[in-house]
Formats: structure tokens, C-alpha cells, sequence
């Protein structure tokens, strides 16, 4: 799990962080996009949430704090990732800092999955679903119901 310690020196941090009032973990986050580029900054979109206790007359858990979070990552000095699908869910976002500057590891729970290292990043929060957003049926709906 992150902590302040992960998010220092990542321009747009607080604001995140001041989204939720806590780090999120992006459980069950979707991978909007992935754009890579050789000499320019490259870009990792997130769409996450916070669930509730609160079900929708479908059975399915209500979703508060939409946001899309854009990652713009500078300086790639290493990649390792695969399974991308149509739909990309990760079970959870871990941020380190090491010695070139930050690695991000994508949990792999449906789709794509694995680890970015760039010298700096970049964090954009953007409040609302993605544009092209389609919510699973499957997500989150409890058994029974």
C-alpha cells in the first residue's frame, strides 16, 4: 500500500490524495490507456473510485469519487508489461522510489499487467468516468442478489 513516503515527488500527488482524504490503492482500477513514446513524456490513464457499502437496485455496489488519473511519466528507463485486453483491471497500483527515480507496478487481475520505471512523473486528476466508459456487469455484485 502506498504511502506519502511513495507519492513525494510526484507533482499532483496532493491533489489525489486530497480527491479520496487517503492514498487509493486503485483495487479493481481500469487501464483507460497506455501511450508510450521514445523522446517525449509517455502517458498511463487510470480510472478508479471509492465503492460503498450502498447497492444499486441491480445488486451492484455505488461507486463515489469517480476520477480518471493520468500518469505522465518522464524519462522511461524500463518497461515490462502484457496481457492487454479489450477491458484491463488491475488489482492495485504500487508506487516505489528507487534509485533512477519511481517504478509503478500494475497488480494483474484482468488484462494488462506489470511494471513501468521513469526518472519523474507527472499526475493529472481528472473528476468523472472516461468518456468511452462502459461499466462491467460483473463488477462487484454480490452473490444472490
Amino acid at each position: 500500500m502506498a504511502t506519502a513516503d511513495h507519492w513525494r515527488g510526484i507533482e499532483g500527488a496532493q491533489v489525489l490524495y486530497d480527491w479520496f482524504g487517503y492514498w487509493p490503492s486503485f483495487n479493481d482500477a481500469e487501464v483507460v490507456s497506455l501511450q508510450l513514446h521514445r523522446t517525449a513524456s509517455s502517458m498511463l490513464t487510470l480510472y478508479t473510485w471509492e465503492t460503498t457499502d450502498e447497492l444499486d437496485s441491480r445488486g451492484y455496489h455505488i461507486h463515489a469519487k469517480d476520477v480518471v488519473v493520468d500518469f505522465s511519466l518522464h524519462g522511461i528507463t524500463d518497461l515490462s508489461v502484457g496481457g492487454f485486453a479489450a477491458n484491463n483491471v488491475i488489482a492495485g497500483l504500487e508506487i516505489e522510489r528507487n534509485a533512477t527515480g519511481f517504478r509503478l507496478e500494475l497488480k494483474p487481475c484482468y488484462g494488462i499487467a506489470g511494471a513501468i520505471e521513469a526518472k519523474h512523473i507527472l499526475l493529472r486528476v481528472t473528476p468523472g468516468k472516461p468518456a468511452d466508459h462502459v461499466r462491467a456487469q460483473s463488477s462487484l455484485k454480490l452473490p444472490g442478489r
